[in-house]
């Protein structure tokens, strides 16, 4: 299991309510300004990634903050995408899109100096599969962080937010977690990691229109939180700072997950078990089960490197290394080819 220990620990003590983003250190910088405000054709997956209805095969990241699944085309182009700056709704999205914040960030890189914008494509487990209970083949994140919206240089407004998306897939379900950190994970913000949800376009296009929250499959079917195009939205972070309350509950606090696999997305419950699940052992599947947690040993996840051993999950074991597995030398897994 992934999820931090340390993590765990502080939860239970109280000393903080809020989810983090995770660790972004190693995913890949870009310049959406460079890149036409859209970074595009991130990919191929690997294998089977279904998401809203159909098996996606790649991604892009739209300076809007929008996600865009087997996009292919002129992705600085509003009237191909169907997602322009001034869209009143998730419903006219004209293909698949995953919307952590759909808002009219600035991404000139020579006027958001501290702003970081970062993505990555990873196999394996992701670093939330202990919290929404499954076993990922494959995941990918795209995360703002200090971004600030268009025109806030010219009115000389500080304010700043931060957002993650992480979808992840066992090549048969696929689920979105949205982060928005509070003030603590985003350094200690008045406003929380959420300060900002409206902004001025330098041709005045959506400067009254509030952020975008949820997904569309692109063909009509899409599903947005309650807080979706009001000013409620910047409350997602735990943190209100003078707007209307949050009524969206998440599985902590900041943190929001969705099944997507079909295009009728549907939320995960509330995390009910008290603690984040974790034996510690990373050959179990950490699971919470009706307000218990559960930890199932997978002995695929036991791998010595060795085709000559047998590879068992089995922390019940005296033989069990550190992580729960036990490798049996099998003499009949060796051949050399020679007879003598």
């Amino acid at each position: 299991m992934n999820t931090t220990v340390l993590f765990s620990i502080f939860l239970l003590l109280g000393l903080i309510t809020a989810y983090p983003i995770t660790d972004t250190s190693s995913d890949t910088v870009i310049d959406l300004f460079i890149n036409g405000d859209c970074f595009d054709g991130i990919g191929p997956f690997s294998g089977n990634f279904p998401i809203l209805g159909a098996p996606r095969s790649t991604y892009s990241v739209r300076s809007y903050f929008a996600i865009f699944l087997d996009f292919a085309g002129d992705c600085t182009d509003d009237d191909e995408t169907g997602t322009d700056d001034n869209i009143p709704s998730l419903e006219d999205a004209s293909v698949p899109t995953i919307a952590p914040y759909f808002a009219n960030w600035e991404v000139q890189s020579d006027i958001t100096d501290s702003s970081v914008i970062t993505h990555t494509l990873q196999t394996g487990a992701s670093p939330l599969d202990g919290l929404v209970g499954m076993v990922s083949q494959e995941w990918f994140r795209v995360t703002y962080e200090d971004t600030t919206f268009e025109e806030a240089r010219r009115r000389d407004d500080p304010r700043v937010n931060t957002v993650q998306q992480i979808t992840m897939t066992d090549r048969t379900k696929s689920v979105t977690c949205f982060i928005y950190p509070d003030e603590v994970e985003s350094g200690s913000k008045p406003g929380g990691g959420l300060s900002w949800d409206t902004g001025d376009d330098r041709d005045g296009l959506s400067g009254d229109k509030f952020a975008r929250v949820g997904f569309s499959d692109g063909d009509g079917t899409f599903f947005e939180l309650a807080e979706s195009g009001t000013d409620a939205v910047r409350s997602l972070d735990g943190v209100q700072d003078g707007a209307p309350a949050a009524t969206t509950e998440g599985l902590l606090e900041g943190l929001y997950c969705f099944d997507v696999t079909n295009a009728v997305v549907t939320p995960l419950e509330v995390f009910s078990c008290g603690e984040v699940c974790d034996d510690n052992l990373s050959c179990t599947v950490d699971t919470c089960v009706d307000g218990e947690c559960v930890f199932t040993p997978s002995n695929d996840l036991c791998d010595d490197g060795f085709s000559c051993t047998t590879n068992v999950c089995n922390p019940n074991d005296g033989e069990s290394d550190a992580d729960g597995c036990v490798f049996t030398p099998v003499d009949s897994n060796c051949d050399d080819t020679f007879s003598c």
